[in-house]
């Protein structure tokens, strides 16, 4: 539980926190990498996430946005977050077959 006032994400009991939510609304835990790029996310930080094809960049994106809606479904999990209403990512893809590939992603479409 968090109660600080300006609560941060990118600390132990905040990787925690996104950790448990993402394990109960997805069929698998995160990397720590992964976590660190949703936390950073959370914060309102830029985030800079380089790593192999196929490693879960895009994860960063709907893994954030899996913790805002578990936040906003159980605001006791840290009463002094606060993300507006309907939040949402945009996702810029350089080519029309990334696009597509995450318009097909089972987990990225739970989150619309």
């Amino acid at each position: 539980m968090c109660s600080e006032t300006k609560f941060k994400f990118d600390s132990p009991v905040g990787w925690d926190l996104c950790r448990r939510i993402l394990k109960e609304r997805l069929p698998f835990g995160p990397h720590d990498y992964q976590l660190e790029g949703v936390a950073a996310i959370l914060d309102k930080r830029d985030f800079v996430g380089v790593s192999a094809t196929g490693s879960g960049k895009s994860a960063y994106a709907y893994m954030a946005l899996h913790v805002i809606q578990g936040l906003q479904a159980d605001p006791t999990l840290c009463p002094s977050a606060k993300f507006p209403p309907g939040a949402a990512i945009l996702m810029v893809y350089p080519t029309k077959a990334l696009e597509e590939d995450q318009v097909s992603n089972p987990l990225l479409l739970k989150t619309l």
